[in-house]
């Protein structure tokens, strides 16, 4: 049945469509389903049996939202409707997720007193502070791509969900800074870091302000060595990024799936029951952009097209790479954990 105003009983989040005979999200029934049928047994987080489960969260209770399934009426015996393809839902997921990034960095920048970038839109000037500070935010929306993807991903174990995630994050933050870089760049010269963020692609300098160097200096007596330092990161992040952007404009549908093609591409091994759940999905995300191909840019040989996206999926990697090292020496020079 489909509905435009509901939310999902469980978790909150809106839906167009009831599944199991209830306003139930397709990923609550999907989890209910595989709870029943694995008789799954799960001990409460808290220890209170009274835990709130919201979709976003990095680790929420199962236990919880189990019990929260059956209180409303969910029944296993229920159909779930057949929605739309992969590259649908995550297209759906991907437009809430930004408008949840907008709304948390504006509350960032103005606790951080960011400098607008320009007039013309709502854009300001990022720091390194700033950028970290929107970790978790990016953590959170992540956590809602993948498992869009990988429905069962909420099912993972606590160390194979850290794992995993330590993985993508940062590719997750590449590809993102990449799309909105090539969409803008032309008219404002500069690389859209995050949704509200960005810095001139030939000023690194902006990273840092003046009053991180003089607090690192306070601290370590090192902060021109920690100012070198990110200056070296954005230099090979921004060869990277113009390595990218040479490539031929990718169209909306292109980006979902080299999202979940890239939300697919682990750098480590996984154990072969969740190493297939991936491999899986990222056949149906190459399925789906190749009959887009076919059927909607009427391409009789789209080889090409196809190969050039799969390069961005290297250049990904190495921004990941890099950004990880930067990443551990951040952690580490301010005692932080931002993951």
């Amino acid at each position: 049945m489909a509905t435009s105003t509901h939310c999902c009983l469980v978790c909150s989040v809106p839906i167009r469509e009831t599944h199991l005979g209830i306003n139930a999200c397709r990923a609550c029934a999907l989890f209910f389903k595989r709870t029943r049928r694995t008789r799954r047994a799960y001990t409460c987080r808290r220890g209170t049996g009274k835990c709130i489960f919201r979709k976003h969260e990095p680790f929420a209770c199962k236990k919880c939202r189990y019990e929260r399934c059956i209180a409303i009426g969910m029944e296993s015996s229920g159909e779930i409707t057949v929605e739309e393809s992969l590259l649908d839902r995550l297209k759906e997921e991907y437009e809430l997720s930004y408008k949840r990034r907008i709304d948390a960095e504006r509350r960032l920048a103005e606790i951080h007193n960011l400098p607008r970038a320009n007039t013309v839109e709502e854009l300001y000037q990022t720091t390194a502070a700033f950028y970290y500070d929107t970790y978790p935010v990016w953590l959170r929306e992540l956590i809602v791509l993948l498992t869009c993807v990988i429905p069962e991903f909420e099912d993972f174990e606590d160390d194979m969900k850290l794992t995993v995630l330590k993985n993508l994050l940062g590719k997750f933050y590449a590809l993102n800074t990449f799309y909105r870089t090539s969409r803008s760049y032309l008219k404002t010269g500069k690389c859209i870091s995050t949704a509200l963020s960005s810095f001139d692609i030939d000023n690194s300098d902006q990273w840092i302000s003046e009053k991180e160097v003089t607090t690192r200096k306070e601290q370590q007596k090192n902060g021109d060595g920690y100012r070198s330092s990110l200056q070296a990161h954005a230099s090979d992040f921004l060869a990277l990024m113009y390595k990218m952007l040479r490539t031929d404009d990718i169209t909306d549908r292109e980006y979902y799936a080299l999202i979940a093609i890239t939300l697919c591409e682990l750098d480590t091994q996984l154990p072969d029951k969740i190493q297939h759940l991936f491999d899986s999905a990222r056949t149906t995300a190459l399925n789906e952009l190749q009959r887009y191909y076919r059927e909607q840019l009427k391409l009789a040989d789209y080889s090409a097209r196809l190969g050039s996206l799969m390069s961005l999926t290297a250049a990904i990697a190495e921004i990941h790479v890099i950004s990880a090292d930067q990443h551990r020496l951040y952690t580490t020079l301010f005692d932080v954990n931002v993951l």
